[in-house]
């Protein structure tokens, strides 16, 4: 069984991290944080910098 999770339930905390606590979720490059990539996985942080992007345009 697949859970499912809402868009905005998702992209609530994502982004309240990427504003309040940056420098834990980003690198000095500006990618996401090495340590946050080995815990939640590839293809998540390629969902995260989705709606990120998203967030931004």
């Amino acid at each position: 069984m697949s859970k499912q999770m809402n868009e905005k339930v998702f992209q609530e905390p994502i982004l309240h991290y990427a504003t309040y606590h940056g420098k834990k979720l980003f690198s000095a490059s500006g990618s996401l944080n090495p340590t946050v990539i080995n815990r939640i996985g590839k293809k998540r942080c390629e969902l995260v910098e989705l709606m990120l992007r998203h967030n931004l345009i």
